[in-house]
């Protein structure tokens, strides 16, 4: 396997809490190199993975720029047979995941997911009473509608834990993302080994709150371009793969207009609450911080 072959650190979840500014971040220094795709979801999806590191399915990802192979996908730290594909390829990998509050988590998931086609139910209620029937229908259990299941915390942190080593590991808050970008970015520039001067453009990767500005289009689009779908995978054939995702990005962005999400309802929230309470104390334990305001 060449150096080039192997990831050198992983931005591997959670969904919605602050990682492709993370990971914009970290492509962006000059001794890095990251993927040109959002997602690099080779190691989640089975049918990329089963053809193989010598197939385009990989090869696809790899950066043309040389430097420490930096990478993302923010499904990556729900699925334990992801991770430990991941640390078979690269033993030497370095984990890294965001945490956001998960009732925050959930309800900006729920807006992402109508704005880019995956969500045709019009009430974040009736998306969360859907979501156990998804899921028994076949639905992948860490799909943007799993609005729980990927802020149910502690496991998938206990799995990294366990397959790449505590040492190796390494989980934010999204409020230390949002309070001292720079520290977090310039502290896994050291452990990469670069130079942990450099100053990224932090504002350049943000995500910003968006709905559709046709729900039908955006639905169409989530179609076209899920991961699954044949027409994606025609799509890789006949389009080399940059220009796909340039495709992909400017049609999203059309189709965008700013959103402000509406307040959650406070019943809706309580439940959420309670239901995600056991989790935040496991995760509050094995981070060693206070995670108080992640209850209210």
């Amino acid at each position: 396997m060449s150096r080039a072959d192997e990831i050198a650190l992983f931005v591997g979840g959670a969904h919605k809490a602050g990682t492709t500014a993370l990971f914009d971040a970290l492509a962006q220094h000059p001794e890095l190199a990251g993927h040109a795709q959002s997602e690099l979801t080779f190691f989640v999806e089975d049918e990329e993975y089963r053809r193989g590191f010598s197939s385009r399915a990989w090869r696809r990802y790899l950066p043309p720029a040389r430097g420490a192979f930096v990478a993302k996908h923010v499904k990556l730290c729900y699925r334990r047979e992801a991770l430990e594909r991941l640390r078979n390829h690269s033993p030497g990998c370095r984990l890294v995941l965001l945490l956001r509050h998960p009732v925050e988590r959930a309800h900006s998931a729920y807006w992402h997911a109508r704005a880019h086609g995956r969500e045709e139910l019009p009430r974040f209620e009736d998306a969360l009473a859907a979501e156990d029937e998804r899921v028994e229908r076949g639905r992948a259990p860490w799909h943007d509608t799993s609005y729980v299941r990927n802020g149910l915390y502690a496991g998938p942190l206990a799995d990294a834990a366990e397959v790449f080593g505590v040492a190796r590991v390494h989980a934010y808050l999204l409020e230390d993302l949002r309070a001292r970008p720079l520290e977090v970015v310039r502290e896994l520039y050291g452990l990469l080994g670069v130079d942990p001067s450099f100053r990224p453009d932090l504002e350049r990767g943000a995500n910003r709150a968006t709905a559709a500005r046709s729900p039908a289009l955006a639905r169409l689009m989530g179609r076209v371009f899920d991961s699954r779908s044949r027409a994606k995978r025609a799509l890789r054939v006949l389009v080399p793969d940059r220009v796909a995702v340039a495709l992909r990005h400017e049609l999203v962005r059309r189709n965008e207009r700013p959103l402000v999400a509406p307040p959650m309802d406070p019943a809706t929230r309580a439940a959420l609450l309670a239901r995600f309470r056991d989790s935040n104390a496991s995760v509050a334990r094995r981070l060693g911080r206070d995670l108080a305001g992640w209850e209210r």
